[in-house]
């Protein structure tokens, strides 16, 4: 096995000063070290503001946010959204509660839990979507939440 990392003449294309070669059978790879970001070969210096540790591909962004690699910035996830921390790519943004995401560019609309059948409510209870979530209401403002752990009390007829 050749040490395609070290010694004069090494056989790698990593960036010199700011990448860490590692060797392997027959192969190298290369990462970027600390405070910098890329694909090893060509390593970007971690803009102000931004904590980017060994390895990274793209200036790491908060939850949120992402950057495509090679970014020098993050954008933000759409509206009703959110993201895990280092997230590189806006696939990695998902809609949050009581939203869905629409065909039209990842948008996150209101999701109408009443009228898809998946609220909670006592099938006493009136549903009302709200945006991002829905309510339970009992007929007549009665006592009890509605929702079918707490459901309304049952109203005997005259009869």
């Amino acid at each position: 096995n050749d040490d395609d990392c070290g010694g004069e003449g090494a056989g790698n294309n990593c960036a010199s000063g700011t990448a860490t070669c590692t060797d392997s059978d027959g192969s190298f790879s290369c990462s970027c070290d600390a405070s910098y970001y890329g694909d090893g070969t060509d390593c970007i210096s971690c803009p102000a503001g931004y904590a980017c540790p060994g390895g990274a591909t793209a200036v790491p962004c908060s939850a949120g946010s992402f950057a495509v690699g090679g970014a020098s910035s993050c954008s933000a996830c759409p509206a009703n959204s959110t993201s895990p921390p280092l997230s590189v790519a806006a696939g990695n943004c998902t809609c949050d509660a009581g939203f869905n995401e629409t065909a039209a560019g990842g948008e996150c609309q209101n999701e109408d839990e009443c009228a898809a059948g998946r609220s909670n409510c006592d099938s006493a209870a009136t549903c009302t979507d709200t945006f991002g979530s829905f309510t339970c209401e009992c007929p007549g403002g009665e006592a009890g939440l509605g929702t079918v752990s707490a459901p309304c009390p049952s109203v005997c007829g005259d009869g």
